[in-house]
């Protein structure tokens, strides 16, 4: 029997298992933890250095919940999109996970990239809010403070995270700095 690659191809639809009040931020963690999976470990992490962390699906869960608890205190909604400039930490998937959670959109970025490549993406993506650790040996490049042109006088710290050792903003952007974006 031949496979017909052209009839497959038009009649695939990729869309029809997914059900359409879907949260792929709370399937991945609070749906794990009501299967029963709540103790089993969902996310391993290791540096260069050798040191390790993990979180199981119910540490995500909460984790990710006080995150987009935060976004959501800060006045970010459903269907906003959110800048996401973090290391390869465990904190960039939980950030991740918890925007998801809340319906919003999260926009990654790399700590490489200088302030005018992170200002095209801001306006590009239309984020409203943002999340970065860009501090000298922690990715970001020494000396420069990639969002200092987004900071705004109504930024507002967030710490969903204890005992962190990296230093971190979260902020919405004002009305005046989203339009001069």
């Amino acid at each position: 029997m031949d496979f017909d690659y052209d009839y497959n191809w038009s009649a695939w639809d990729p869309w029809a298992g997914i059900p359409d009040e879907y949260n792929l931020g709370a399937a991945l963690t609070r749906g794990q933890v009501a299967a029963g999976r709540g103790d089993v470990a969902a996310l391993l992490w290791e540096n260069a250095a050798g040191a390790t962390r993990s979180f199981t699906y119910r540490q995500l869960d909460a984790l990710s919940s006080r995150f987009a608890s935060s976004l959501g205190r800060l006045g970010v909604k459903g269907g906003d999109r959110v800048f996401l400039r973090l290391c390869n930490l465990p904190e960039f998937y939980i950030a991740a996970l918890g925007t998801a959670k809340l319906g919003a959109v999260f926009i990654p970025s790399s700590t490489q990239f200088r302030a005018s490549e992170v200002e095209y993406r801001l306006r590009d993506s239309g984020a409203i809010a943002g999340d970065h650790d860009d501090g000298p040996g922690r990715g970001g490049r020494s000396g420069e403070r990639g969002l200092s042109g987004t900071e705004t006088r109504d930024r507002r710290r967030i710490s969903p995270w204890r005992n962190r050792s990296t230093r971190r903003d979260s902020y919405r952007f004002s009305e005046t700095r989203r339009r001069r974006l």
